[in-house]
Order: C-alpha cells, then structure tokens, then sequence
C-alpha cells in the first residue's frame, strides 16, 4: 500500500478519516490498535494498523466455532498530536495480503455512523424490523455497505445500553413501576415469575369508559418463555376494540385464571362489573369467571362454537360460513407488533405498549372527528337533532337501519310484532319504538345505552396506583398491636421477626416451558420463531375438505 500523503489534521477524527479513505481507495481498511491520553485526559497519540493485523487467540472454554480475518497483517501507522496538530508517520507500509475488491467483508467498513445509530434507535423504538431500518439507511446513503448482521448487532447493544446492567425481567419491572401502569406479578419458591398481570393508564381509563362488554381469550407465541398471553379486550362506541390488560401466566388452570381475573376485578374497583364477558368455551376461564365476576354474564363466542361445529360435524358440511372474531383479531394485531415469538417478557411489554399507544391515538382522533362529522341523512332529519355529535356514527347507522324498516312498511306488510331482543342486545332503539317517538318528539341520549355516547362517562374513576406507603401501615400496625393480648402480640412479633430474617429473593425470568416435539439437539430440529399459531383443528379439517 502506498503511505498516505504527508499533511497535518486540526484533530484526531479528521485524521483518521482521512487515513481510512485514502486505504480505502487502495482496498485496504485501518482500524485503531492503541490510543494514549495525557495527564489532561486528552488524546495524544494513537497507532493506526491493518484490519487484518493481529493474530486471533481466545482463552473461552467451550466458544462456538467462529472464523477469523487476521493474519498478523504488519502494516501500522503513528499519529501523534503537536502544537494542537496532528501528523501522521508510517511505521510498516507492507501488507502480507492482497487488496479487496469489495469493502464490506470488513466489519470496519460498515461500522454505522452517529446518525445511522440514531435512526436505529428511533425506528426500533416504534416497531421496525431490522429489514426496514436497513432499507432506510440506503435510502439515505447508496453507498451504505451496511448488512442486517449490523443492525441486529447494533440492536443488541441498544439493548445492553438500555438494561444499565440489570437482567430482562428487573428493567421490565422497574419500567413498570416508573411508567404509567398498574401492574402486580407472582412468583415461585425460587424467584421465577410465574404470572405477570399489567395494564397502561390510558387502558384503565378506555376500561372504564367502555365497561359492558369485554372479550377474553389466549394467545400463544408471544415469548421465548412459551407462557400463554391473556388478552382482555373491550368494544368501544364506535365499534372497534381496544386492549384493556394483559396477562402472562405459567399455565392456563383454574387457579392461572382465577388469579388472572382478581387482578383484573381491581380495574373495577368503585363502579360496576362488565355486563357481559365472551370467552370460548375454556372451562378453567368459566369456572373461574363464575367465582370473580358472579354478577357478569358469561357467552361463548359464536365464532369458537361454528369452528367446533366444523371440526367435529365435518361430513355434514361441504362449505361453511365464517364470521370475524373479535378477539382473534386483537391477537392478530398484537403479533404485527411483535415479529418474532423469541422475545423476552420486557421485549414484549414494549411492543405491546407501541400497540396500546396507537391504539388511543387512533380512538381519540375517532372520538374528535364524530364531534365534528355526522351522517347525511342525520342532517335534515328531526328525529336525530337532539343526539346529532353525541351519538356514535356506528350507532345512528344501525339506528336508521331501523328507520328505513319503518318507511319500508306497507298495510300489506306491516311490521312484525316487537320482540324486544334488538333494543336488549344492541342497547338501541327498535324500529317500532322509532315509530313512537317521530311521531312525538325527536330521539335523545337516553334512548341509547350509554355506551354508544360519545362524552365521557360520568362514572369514570381517577387512577390510584396500587402502591402503598409503608408508613402509614406501620402505624396502624403498631396502633393495633397495643390494642391485642399478650399471645397475639408474641404470634405478631414472631411472624414480623420470620419476615425480616428471610433471605432476599432475586427476581429471574419466567422458566422456559418444556414442549412437545423433536429433542433438543436433533439434527433435523428446526427452531421456529415465528409468531404465527399453530393450526386449530377445525383448519385441518378445512384443509382436509379442499
């Protein structure tokens, strides 16, 4: 290689930029083998060498088999600051190798820039895939020579920034204790969680605003723990649905759910409990809504009894129809945020949180614009001048459904006799109590369920955090325990004194359930990450019939 040329640089940077693209002109790549500072802390002098310089030796036991690029490469140049410059001297010119004609096998060379690191961070934050990141840096810089290697490893040490040093399952803890949630967690004998419950702020609000109907089912491959995801969803007035808590659990018993749902019950705390609640046809979740919820209603999906109809009565169906599940769909969306099922319990908090974020984004940008928009035919019509902006559109949409029933009545064709079971299971009213009111007077809020109002309801709790000061329940403890006879104030004193002897238990991630399949070790064991649910049986049986 040929020395650089002679000159003097105002820094140390600068210098070696200018190092690096002049052996990068002749397919060469330097990297830093030493630097020194003075007694000020400032750098002095440095020596720059061959990315093939060196020569490769690990003292790990039981390392991964791995390459290795050096080969003792000879070539080394000084820089050294004077008087505030900078000059460079070269120590060794030769190499023992031959030029690259492409650049990016050497790691050096697509090292990212401090803005590249940044746009990194930022689109891992809201959800990228790596893919995605890598395809906005060439976007920004053709000449990127940047692999998605690079930008799982800058992702890695994000991650390490970001831990400060403290295990997945302590930052997940501390970030839930330091952001806007409420959240409560169980552990085993050896401090492994075992049951993780957690809901945003603005969720318990949407949980409070909407609290008639909710829908609870499991997902699975959310975590690299195989822990099964409770998702709780609700209906909002516009018809969509939102995330009202989340729930990781060891195993899907009576007694998982029934803690489940006791956390879920504190959510409810000072108002009333959900009118309805759907679930599949889970027994443990039934058994165990009986006991948390006893003044809920508990349905089955619909869409859960069609597919079982479909997977056990396959011969007497050829074509079936199928009908959109709700809180399928909330899983659906909840995987689009997570990409992968290897994430930890942390990892996937903050997806889930991405999720929850735009989610309200969304409802609140809904709620805005009905204040402001309605229907054509509201405009001229009388019977909507009272809740014209104050009921949902989806709403007054199903509502003039029923009013178009009664135009279309003739003397010949009447309409049949009310049964009552639209106003019942809608909360709206029925053409025929329509035909009542516009002959009187236009409708008005209370003709709806208010759960189609668009203003807040007046029932909406403020958030208390589940946390309480340690003060105050000493002092009651001690105002009690004056008040007790000598032998439960031993009993106290004895259980207080098992409390403070016994040994800290170190909080460690959820223990990795052990599936069925091929052993560990397989040869032709395929790990799978994806986040993508096994097939029901009714799918094999679909599959079956095509």
């Amino acid at each position: 290689m040929l020395p650089p040329p002679a000159a003097t640089y105002e820094s140390a940077i600068e210098l070696f930029q200018s190092a690096q693209t002049f052996a990068n002109s002749q397919g060469y790549v330097l990297v830093k083998k030493r630097t020194r500072k003075d007694h000020h802390g400032n750098l002095k002098n440095m020596i720059l060498r061959c990315d093939r310089g060196g020569v490769y030796n690990s003292s790990k036991i039981h390392q991964r088999q791995t390459s290795t690029r050096l080969i003792d490469c000879p070539f080394e140049l000084y820089a050294a600051r004077c008087d505030n410059l900078w000059y460079i001297r070269v120590r060794d010119s030769s190499h023992n190798h031959d030029p690259s004609e492409d650049l990016s096998g050497h790691p050096m060379s697509r090292r990212l820039t401090k803005q590249q690191l940044v746009n990194v961070e930022e689109m891992t934050a809201s959800g990228s895939r790596p893919r995605e990141i890598i395809s906005t840096i060439r976007q920004n810089d053709p000449l990127a020579l940047v692999i998605c290697k690079d930008i799982y490893n800058a992702r890695e040490r994000l991650r390490q920034k970001n831990l400060v040093g403290r295990t997945p399952v302590e930052a997940l803890i501390d970030e839930l204790k330091e952001g806007d949630y409420i959240y409560e967690y169980k552990c085993d004998d050896t401090g492994h969680i075992t049951h993780l419950f957690f809901t945003h702020n603005e969720s318990v609000m949407l949980t409070c605003r909407y609290l008639f109907i909710f829908l609870m089912d499991c997902t699975y491959k959310t975590n690299k723990y195989r822990m099964p995801l409770l998702n709780v969803v609700g209906i909002t007035s516009f018809n969509t649905t939102f995330f009202s808590c989340f729930i990781f659990m060891k195993d899907e018993d009576e007694e998982d759910y029934l803690w489940a749902l006791t956390c879920i019950t504190k959510l409810f705390n000072g108002i009333s409990n959900p009118h309805v609640i759907v679930t599949d046809r889970e027994l443990a979740l039934m058994n165990a809504l009986k006991t948390a919820f006893l003044d809920s209603t508990n349905l089955l999906c619909l869409w859960h009894i069609n597919k079982n109809i479909m997977k056990n009565c396959k011969s007497q169906f050829e074509e079936g129809t199928t009908v959109t599940s709700r809180v399928e769909g909330a899983h659906a969306t909840i995987k689009t945020y997570l990409h992968t099922s290897a994430g930890d319990l942390r990892n996937v908090r903050i997806k889930l949180s991405l999720a929850v974020n735009n989610q309200k984004q969304e409802l609140d940008t809904k709620i805005s614009s009905e204040k402001i928009r309605f229907p054509t035919f509201v405009q001229n019509n009388s019977l909507y001048a009272n809740i014209k902006n104050k009921i949902s559109n989806f709403a007054l949409k199903k509502v003039d459904e029923q009013y178009q029933r009664i135009k279309c009545a003739t003397t010949q064709d009447p309409l049949p006799p009310c049964t009552g079971s639209f106003s019942s299971t809608m909360g709206l009213p029925c053409a025929h109590k329509i035909q009542i009111i516009e002959n009187n007077q236009g409708l008005t809020l209370d003709d709806f369920h208010e759960h189609w109002w668009i203003q807040e309801h007046s029932s909406i709790p403020s958030i208390e955090t589940n946390i309480q000061e340690l003060q105050p329940l000493l002092q009651t403890l001690q105002e009690k325990y004056e008040e007790w006879p000598e032998h439960q104030q031993s009993a106290a004193r004895e259980k207080l004194n098992n409390l403070i002897n016994t040994p800290l238990t170190v909080l460690q991630n959820p223990q990795i359930v052990r599936t069925r399949g091929r052993p560990a070790g397989a040869s032709n064991r395929r790990k799978n990450n994806s986040t993508r649910r096994d097939p029901s049986g009714f799918e094999l049986v679909e599959c079956k019939i095509r």
